[in-house]
């Protein structure tokens, strides 16, 4: 079935799910010119009465949304939470996003999730007090973008192994402006990670590298009117994991976990990582509301 959605295009594809009460669709729509597509899992109670809040989960370069709805166990926990989980994919050869720090053309991605969260609640039922995105390395950095560009309707974020910007060898940096509203904000990194390396800086002036994580979770802290700037800090994990949290005298909290000798990957419990970055994200996000 279509629908025109203003000058947006959108198409829905039911896919066959082993439970019928929880469904998968794939979804497409023409924003900027551009055709884009999106996968959305759908929870039993969607078709009730009530309002759900939504996930947007963003892939890292070279995935996908329903890969990244999958591996990440996002879809599992949708049908057990009760939300509506939307996985959009990137655009280029390997997909990614646009982060306007990092490679890739000039393609409007914050614009196009603006978009599709319009699109969305003319289909469904959904809480608009409760939007949040989560993202994995390509798509933690537009994670970042998002809930500062769009942070009047973003009620939490949450950015796995992705920067908030790069900085060169000769100290200029590229990174996102504050948000004009404080937005709740976790960030998971690895400190072994060697793709997006957790505290590493640009060696020559022509050179670039990830800004390092933890002053990324300080940009947050600062955004959000944090005061003082030092952390709470403790262990989480039987010690595997730090936790830095600015969450007294904020506008909005702010979450760091820094998992020790964790690597890129999205941390899962059941592959032996200090935390289930799926379990952790939730918890956290069910806890806010815009």
């Amino acid at each position: 079935m279509a629908a025109v959605c203003g000058s947006v295009t959108v198409g829905i594809a039911l896919v066959a799910e082993p439970v019928a009460a929880q469904r998968t669709e794939r979804g497409r729509m023409r924003w900027d010119g551009v055709e884009r597509t999106y996968t959305i899992r759908l929870p039993r109670i969607a078709d009730s009465a009530r309002t759900l809040p939504v996930v947007i989960a963003l892939h890292g370069r070279g995935g996908s949304g329903e890969r990244m709805a999958h591996w990440s166990g996002l879809d599992v926990k949708a049908d057990a939470e009760g939300f509506l989980l939307v996985a959009p994919d990137g655009t280029g050869i390997p997909r990614g996003w646009y982060t306007g720090f990092a490679p890739g053309g000039a393609i409007d991605d914050v614009g196009f999730i603006g978009a599709l969260i319009d699109t969305l609640a003319s289909r469904y039922r959904l809480d608009r007090g409760r939007v949040y995105v989560a993202g994995h390395s390509n798509g933690g950095a537009l994670t970042h973008r998002i809930a500062s560009d769009l942070s009047a309707r973003i009620a939490a974020a949450a950015v796995v192994a992705g920067a908030v910007g790069v900085r060169s060898g000769d100290g200029r940096t590229t990174t996102i402006e504050p948000p004009r509203a404080p937005v709740p904000m976790l960030i998971i990194h690895g400190s072994a990670d060697s793709v997006v390396p957790y505290d590493a800086i640009a060696l020559t002036p022509r050179g670039s590298r990830a800004i390092p994580a933890p002053e990324g979770a300080r940009f947050w802290a600062r955004a959000n009117e944090c005061a003082p700037l030092e952390p709470q800090r403790d262990t989480i994990a039987s010690g595997r994991a730090l936790r830095d949290r600015w969450e007294s005298r904020c506008r909005a909290p702010v979450v760091f976990l820094t998992l020790r000798d964790g690597d890129h990957g999205w941390p899962r419990g059941d592959s032996g990582a200090a935390i289930d970055a799926t379990d952790v994200i939730w918890e956290f996000f069910r806890q806010h509301r815009r």
